[in-house]
């Protein structure tokens, strides 16, 4: 049987009270000692010391005049942001979902965004990437050209690693590159979510995607990733 994974990503507008509102995005403009994870070059995958907080964050939108008025449980970005750390912010809500999954890290910072006028429990979810290396079996997966997550190309090619992936993609200038044939090592089978290489992102098994539903969180969209995996 072959495995179906999800694609985790933001969602951009969300009902209530018949409305459609655009989710504000969270600021780490005032984070105390912020440059310590946004601006250190090369450490991607490193995990930071237990104390280590993110105070506080701020929602906002792009035009700074638009009141915002309610928060979700899953935030983008903008403004003050990680340069090289990957972690998304969540709320407790949703980190007391995930933490019972079996993550690639399970690494989770302490948070606080600060919205009309108090400060609110949050956490941000830190993603390694190194994950496409670790877990994609490369001998016996592989690749084509892809526009916009569509198959393009008719051409198969096997590779070695992302960064040869990446290179191969630019000097042939493909559109996008994506997956033929996805082989996972065995390892990955019991790994709930992860971070894949660009354009996949974070990846989730249906036993979280299901879970995430039934405690109907806010402020992500699940789009099933458009080829199963295989386990040899």
């Amino acid at each position: 049987m072959k495995d179906q994974r999800y694609m985790l990503d933001f969602e951009t507008t969300i009902d209530i009270d018949s409305r459609k509102m655009i989710i504000p995005s969270l600021d780490g403009e005032y984070v105390k000692n912020r440059e310590e994870f946004f601006d250190i070059p090369g450490h991607a995958n490193k995990i930071f010391e237990d104390n280590k907080e993110f105070d506080y964050l701020i929602p906002r939108y792009s035009d700074e005049y638009i009141e915002v008025e309610f928060l979700c449980d899953f935030h983008s970005w903008i403004g003050e942001k990680p340069s090289f750390f990957s972690g998304i912010p969540i709320s407790k809500r949703m980190k007391e979902i995930v933490e019972k999954f079996n993550l690639y890290p399970n690494k989770f910072y302490e948070a606080k965004v600060m919205f009309k006028g108090e400060y609110h429990e949050y956490y941000i979810w830190q993603f390694f990437l190194d994950g496409f290396n670790k877990f994609v079996d490369l001998e016996n997966s592989t690749f084509c050209e892809w526009d916009n997550l569509n198959k393009v190309g008719t051409e198969f090619f096997s590779l070695k690693s992302e960064r040869e992936l990446q290179k191969f993609v630019m000097q042939n200038e493909w559109w996008d590159w994506g997956f033929e044939r996805a082989v996972m090592k065995k390892e990955y089978k019991e790994i709930d979510a992860a971070k894949l290489a660009y354009p996949y992102g974070i990846l989730i098994s249906e036993r979280l995607k299901d879970a995430l539903e039934r405690a109907e969180l806010t402020g992500f969209k699940v789009t099933p990733f458009p080829v199963k995996f295989e386990y040899l």
